[in-house]
């Protein structure tokens, strides 16, 4: 990480992205780092002109750039590298325009089950990974009293302890660690009343 901070998803980004497949190439681009058109075909089974008009898209919505000039050899030739934009994306569902409304619950909805999958999927090939590897993982759920100003503080403080270990990413060893962390309110009402103990 560059310790830039999210892009904040306008309407035409947010439809833009609330496409099943344009929301595998941004993960795929996260996950994985640069990639072409071809590569990113092969990975998905789709042809490169479907892959490139999407890519467009994504790029167009300021979502991926062009990644020219990042490493060797990378953007020259006859096909483009591409790479997503640093800090990634984030949006308010309160400030969604009601036209928007279907794209961020389409987007909501898949994002959620792509991490769902990704935590099943490692709880699956747990029994086969290296001991040191398990007794370092967590996976684990808290439910916490908070005011809403405690928890802006908290999760402040967790962002900045992702910025921190983030610059661990290139030591030998190193592999790619799935993060995942959510902090919500699961009794506040629409009218900001809360159902917490008193």
């Amino acid at each position: 990480m560059d310790g830039s901070g999210p892009l904040e998803l306008s309407t035409a980004a947010l439809k833009a992205l609330a496409h099943p497949l344009r929301i595998e190439l941004w993960e795929l681009l996260r996950e994985h780092g640069p990639a072409t058109a071809t590569q990113l075909s092969e990975r998905t089974g789709h042809n490169t002109g479907v892959i490139s008009y999407h890519l467009r898209q994504l790029a167009g919505s300021g979502l991926i750039e062009n990644a020219e000039g990042r490493s060797p050899g990378r953007g020259k030739g006859r096909e483009r590298w591409w790479r997503t934009v640093p800090g990634g994306f984030s949006f308010r569902p309160d400030l969604v325009d009601a036209d928007a409304e279907p794209a961020a619950a389409l987007l909501v909805d898949e994002m959620a089950r792509r991490r769902a999958e990704e935590l099943i999927a490692f709880q699956r090939r747990a029994p086969t990974l290296p001991e040191e590897w398990i007794d370092a993982s967590l996976n684990s759920s808290y439910t916490l009293g908070m005011t809403a100003e405690r928890l802006a503080e908290f999760t402040a403080e967790v962002r900045a302890v992702i910025e921190r270990y983030a610059s661990d990413e290139e030591s030998p060893g190193a592999a790619r660690v799935a993060v995942q962390f959510h902090a919500f309110p699961v009794d506040v009402d629409d009218d900001h009343s809360t159902r917490g103990t008193a």
